[in-house]
């Protein structure tokens, strides 16, 4: 009799765990995409969490093709959606799209950019992949306007006013 008790309720808890890591999957799986300025880069994509996004230079932007996999993608994980990713206010919608990797899974992409994180970013703010060599090419953050940023952000000065 215990043996048949005890089953049903092992049953409903691995069903608990199961229902529960589901839920859990489906709710990191929501995708967005938002602008944060940075002191550095200026305004840069980044995804919901606020973590940073690259581009990398061997992607042929518009081919719809990206060319991290392996080794690689270990280091700079792709952005992997099952949806419309949700868009922050500065984020230009006309921009976000994805490409099917060889895996099957579909990447976003920005400005036809596949974009990925890096591994060795660990705070929301962090920058560290930026302007990296690493696999074969460049790796950069992307602007909301869709230009690769190569170079250090230079705010436009106010004029001065006078009395």
């Amino acid at each position: 009799m215990l043996r048949k008790a005890g089953f049903p309720a092992a049953l409903f808890a691995g069903l608990m765990l199961v229902c529960g890591s589901v839920a859990m999957a489906a709710e990191n799986d929501t995708v967005g995409l938002k602008v944060r300025q940075t002191e550095q880069w200026g305004p840069v994509i980044v995804d919901q969490k606020g973590r940073s996004l690259y581009v990398f230079s061997v992607d042929d932007e518009g081919t719809d093709v990206g060319n991290c996999y392996e080794d690689c993608s270990d280091t700079w994980p792709p952005l992997i959606w099952n949806g419309m990713p949700k868009l922050g206010p500065d984020v230009k919608p006309s921009l976000v799209s994805s490409i099917v990797r060889k895996d099957g899974q579909r990447q976003v992409t920005y400005d036809d950019w596949p974009l990925y994180y890096y591994s060795s970013d660990q705070e929301q703010n962090d920058t560290q992949g930026q302007n990296k060599r690493d696999h074969g090419g460049l790796w950069h953050l992307i602007a909301p306007d869709g230009h690769v940023l190569t170079r250090r952000y230079e705010a436009t000065p106010s004029p001065d006013v006078k009395d």
